[in-house]
């Protein structure tokens, strides 16, 4: 299996939030977080794999509403300055809504200044998780290192 395109443009399309699954923030069934049930089951293998070989890393963030990625954008729009400097971290449209992806904890906070710094290329975990998650069909965001989505290819 390897991964497909990054879930944007075109391929876009917000999942039907009633088809989705609960999910923990190791991959077990839960109420923490929802994802398809395709993606709960590729995240639990993925965190398993991980595991086995030593690497802890867990679920931070999966599906959202459109309207709740709208409120993040204003947020990052407040932040940043402008709409176009919020753009480079915030998306107005993200793939998060299709219920495939998956913000991954992997030990430090999940922010811009850590993307852009280094710090996540920095953690075994995070290097595992760029060697091994392709494999299992899912595409990585370059420019969040802990956005990745699950679109695989057969």
């Amino acid at each position: 299996m390897k991964p497909g395109p990054r879930l944007i443009g075109p391929l876009y399309r917000p999942v039907d939030p009633t088809t989705l699954v609960g999910v923990a923030s190791d991959g077990s069934r839960g109420d923490a977080y929802r994802l398809t049930q395709s993606t709960a089951v590729a995240a639990r293998a993925l965190i398993l794999a991980a595991e086995a070989e030593g690497h802890a890393i867990g679920i931070a963030s999966g599906y959202r509403t459109p309207e709740h990625q709208e409120r993040l954008f204003a947020r990052a729009v407040a932040k940043y300055g402008s709409e176009k400097d919020a753009r480079r971290w915030v998306a107005k449209f993200s793939e998060h809504a299709t219920g495939q992806t998956i913000d991954w904890n992997l030990g430090i906070q999940n922010s811009s200044e850590n993307a852009s710094s280094g710090a996540f290329a920095a953690l075994p975990a995070w290097q595992w998780l760029a060697e091994h998650a392709p494999k299992m069909g899912w595409t990585p965001y370059e420019r969040e290192p802990w956005h990745w989505t699950f679109n695989p290819v057969s």
